[in-house]
Parts: structure tokens; sequence; C-alpha cells
């Protein structure tokens, strides 16, 4: 498995994985997988970034201007959240 914050890992969440928000939250269903996932706040601007292709570097870029979040613990928290989006099967195999 690589590593999400690889330089060139383009990263992209799987598209057959269906969502709903409510409140602050979103639902995600892997009906493929017989799963579902819900995700708060942050971690739903992460899955509403991954509808397009992007690396690490820009996903925490993103993410440090729009929370008050420093560079350093948003690397840490963003590869924490990859990983466990990554473990779900909720991206896409390497693309890059």
């Amino acid at each position: 498995m690589n590593t999400p914050d690889e330089p060139d890992r383009l990263i992209r969440r799987r598209r057959d994985v269906a969502t709903a928000s409510f409140d602050d939250d979103l639902v995600a269903l892997d009906i493929e997988g017989g799963a579902y996932f819900s995700f708060n706040m942050t971690a739903a601007r992460v899955w509403d970034l991954l509808a397009e292709a992007r690396t690490f570097e820009t996903l925490c870029a993103q993410l440090t201007a729009e929370f008050e979040v420093e560079n350093e613990q948003c690397r840490i928290e963003l590869r924490r959240l990859l990983d466990e989006f990554e473990t779900a099967g909720l991206l896409e195999p390497d693309i890059s």
C-alpha cells in the first residue's frame, strides 16, 4: 500500500460510494462493500475535495487555508484520515 503523502501520488475517492448530508455530518454508503461511514465536518470536507484527484500536498494546503490548523498538525491528521479511508476501501486504486 502506498503512503498517502507520497509527493506525486494522486488521491481520489471512489465514485461509486453514495453520500448524503445530515446537519453537519456526511454519511457514505459503500453498497459494494456493505458498509456505511459517518464523517464529521472536517472529514466531509476532505471527502468533498477528493471528488477530484489531488495530491496530499494540495489537500493539506487547501485545508490549512480553510481551517485554523498548523501545517504539521494538518499533515498528521490528514495522513491518519486518508489511511482510514484507504483501509476502508473508500479510495480509488492508485491513479498516479
